[in-house]
């Protein structure tokens, strides 16, 4: 009907034209001259205005994002990493890669996330506390189940892929009553599983942490005090 409407509105006006100057040829030229500049008006409207709309929408989704990705690590990301990092085989050669200082650089950032992809995470089962990561996961499901609700999560993959593994491990603990009892099968699996974990926090840290230094300093300084891979780190400025 809003279609319609506007084709008559149209129709009107130009009849009402007609009827003032009685120029057929005059109102013809002006119709043809609108019409062929209606493919530009699309490619102006949209494909280039569209565009930059929707890249200044997705900007804005990814900042609230990483907002709830900071919030995730001061609740429950900063915890699995101490209970994990304590259990971590290799860790020498990881740590030194995410010694991160303030003077980093792109490429930095960039070397270390090569290293973490490439890098083999294996964390030592029997000295990990167990029921303490599923203690943590059990307190924080209503908060980790709030963050898949929100829809700007979707725009982030890799924090996706975190979510999905720390899910995954809380439904594989919260079945087993007694870890004592567990043949080494499974403990294999519960180890995977958390090396899975493990690694995805990494990963999503390493990527909010170049986040927190190209947009806010400040909470950067306050990260790298706190870095849970730096033994010498110390929130207290010396």
């Amino acid at each position: 009907m809003i279609s319609a409407g506007l084709i008559l509105l149209s129709i009107s006006l130009y009849s009402v034209q007609y009827f003032i100057f009685r120029d057929i040829n005059y109102i013809l030229f002006y119709l043809i001259s609108n019409i062929a500049f209606i493919p530009i008006e699309v490619l102006i409207v949209t494909v280039i205005l569209q565009r930059l709309l929707e890249s200044h929408e997705r900007s804005q989704r990814l900042e609230k994002l990483n907002m709830v990705i900071g919030v995730f690590y001061n609740r429950v990301g900063t915890v699995l990493l101490d209970i994990m990092i304590k259990a971590d085989e290799d860790l020498i050669k990881l740590r030194n890669e995410l010694i991160i200082i303030d003077s980093w650089s792109v490429n930095d950032f960039e070397r270390a996330r090569m290293k973490i992809e490439g890098h083999i995470f294996n964390i030592k089962i029997s000295t990990v506390c167990i029921m303490e990561v599923k203690k943590c996961l059990e307190e924080n499901g209503d908060f980790l189940v709030q963050l898949l609700e929100n829809p700007v999560v979707l725009e982030h993959d890799s924090f996706t892929e975190l979510l999905q593994a720390v899910f995954h491990a809380m439904d594989e603990l919260e079945r087993r009553k007694d870890f004592g009892i567990l043949p080494p099968s499974d403990i294999a699996h519960i180890q995977l599983d958390l090396q899975r974990v493990y690694k995805q926090l990494v990963i999503s840290w390493i990527s909010y942490m170049q986040y927190l230094k190209r947009k806010y300093p400040y909470l950067f300084s306050l990260a790298i005090r706190t870095n849970p891979f730096d033994e010498t780190a110390s929130v207290v400025i010396k």
